[in-house]
């Protein structure tokens, strides 16, 4: 039985369109950007900046309470100078995981951070562009 003109011209059209839409999925998987490509490298600095400044503020605040002195490591296991910096005792790459949970390490380039010269922590970072810490200060610099 054959099909009105109408019906298989919508068919045709209806098939034709599923298979260019499966072909833009198929294709597109591996050439368009990842979530985590969306995030420039100055949010992420904000978001790390944030986080090391959130630290210090539950440092000083411990401080303020009279158990607080004799306990250096706060709940994270962050571990802080005497000025209640986060310090990278377990390496740079600790302290990130510490201070932005393990998802957040999707946002950092393939090259593994690095501490450099026992001063600072240098970050490459997915969209480009380095995040430099210095514990001792707490400053945090994104080069872009």
């Amino acid at each position: 039985m054959a099909l009105p003109q109408g019906q298989a011209r919508l068919e045709l059209w209806l098939s034709l369109a599923l298979f260019l839409l499966l072909l833009v999925i198929l294709l597109g998987q591996g050439t368009w950007p990842k979530e985590r490509a969306l995030l420039s490298p100055s949010l992420v600095g904000v978001q790390f900046r944030q986080a090391i400044n959130n630290a210090h503020a539950r440092w000083m605040l411990r401080q303020t309470s009279a158990s607080a002195p004799a306990a250096r490591r706060e709940e994270l296991g962050l571990e802080s100078n005497a000025l209640g910096w986060p310090q990278p005792t377990g390496g740079c790459l600790r302290l990130w995981r510490q201070l932005l949970g393990p998802e957040s390490l999707a946002l950092l380039a393939p090259t593994p951070p690095r501490f450099v010269e026992g001063l600072h922590c240098e970050y490459g970072l997915q969209g480009g562009g380095i995040l430099t810490y210095y514990p001792a200060t707490g400053s945090v610099i994104t080069n872009l």
